[in-house]
């Protein structure tokens, strides 16, 4: 993972703060009989209107992007569906385009979202 601060848990979910992008390895795992899908799920705050641009690396150089537009406040749940094995994504990185603030009076850091929970999975499960 580079370009967050380090993972915060609360045991049951884990998230980052980003201020600008966010880029994680990816590293395949064996699936038996491996399907065709894959499914990219993952929870964001954002801390102002913004779009998140989400891009994702195929192991042979590709990439597929999306956007997501939020008018912040509330946490959202994003899910896609894409059309290629898990064995065959490399990297994901998402990247805004809103402003970073200052996260609290007794906080130093500054983040534009909260990203918790990513994880891309076969589609079936």
């Amino acid at each position: 993972v580079s370009g967050a601060y380090d993972q915060e848990s609360d045991g049951a979910s884990w998230w980052y703060w980003v201020a600008r992008k966010v880029s994680f390895r990816l590293e395949a795992f064996y699936v038996d009989k491996e399907p065709a899908r894959s499914k990219l799920r993952f929870e964001s705050g954002m801390r102002s209107p913004q779009t998140l641009s989400v891009v994702i690396r195929t192991i042979d150089g590709k990439s597929l992007s999306y956007s997501i537009s939020s008018d912040a406040a509330e946490y959202t749940v994003y899910e896609k569906l894409i059309d290629l094995p898990p064995s065959q994504l490399s990297e994901i990185s998402i990247e805004t385009d809103g402003e970073a603030t200052r996260l609290g009076d007794k906080d130093a850091r500054v983040a534009a979202f909260i990203l918790r929970n990513l994880a891309i999975v076969p589609a079936n499960m």
